[in-house]
Formats: C-alpha cells, structure tokens, sequence
C-alpha cells in the first residue's frame, strides 16, 4: 500500500515537471513567434512545414558532426538529399543557375569582331 502512495506521487512529480517544461516551451515559442515578427513582418512561422523543420534538424546535426570530423560517404549523401528536399520544401529551384557573363554587343562591336 506504501509502495503504491509512493508510485503515485513520482508520477505525479513527473507530469507536473513535464506541465511546467511545456509551458516555459509555450513561453519560448512565443517570444521566436515575437522575435520573427519584429524581423520580418511578412514572416508566418505556421507556414513552415514538418518536412522543413526535419530537413533543417538534420542538416543542422550533420554541421555539428562535420565540426569535430569529416563528414562518412553516407553521411554526405544524406546531406545532400536533406538539402534536395529542403528546398522542394520551400518550393525552391533546384537546378543551379549560372549568371550569364556575357554582355550583349552591339551589331558594331560584333562587325568589328569578324574583321579581325
């Protein structure tokens, strides 16, 4: 009967540890929400999808591994496909495109050219 008060009052310590770790995290969602707003006032956090949020989890969790050693051929694929992925999820292109470094002539200057 002892043991089964003494249960009951570890759970109940548990969950009201776990009810104040979910509101300071409520606290701490809405002071990035404020933080984001005063940044960018188009800003939606809401719009960021899950798919997102994991791809930049795990990029950020390969970064902190490629700080203390190289990055493993499959690690570096996988970062490579979380990359692909985050930008299909932020509807991103994701072909990279080359700056066109050739300026236009004029009829002139190409004349000039083929006289040489």
């Amino acid at each position: 009967m002892e043991e089964d008060n003494i249960l009951n009052v570890e759970k109940e310590l548990q969950i009201k540890i776990l009810e104040e770790e979910n509101t300071k995290l409520k606290h701490e969602l809405i002071k990035c929400k404020i933080l984001l707003k005063e940044i960018d006032s188009d800003a939606n956090p809401d719009l960021v999808s899950d798919e997102e949020a994991i791809c930049v989890e795990q990029i950020r969790r390969l970064k902190e591994v490629s700080e203390d050693r190289e990055l493993s051929t499959d690690e570096a694929k996988k970062l490579d496909i979380l990359h692909k992925n985050l930008k299909l999820a932020r509807g991103e292109d994701l072909r990279v495109k080359s700056a066109n470094k050739v300026k236009k002539l004029s009829s002139a200057d190409l004349t000039n050219i083929a006289k040489k």
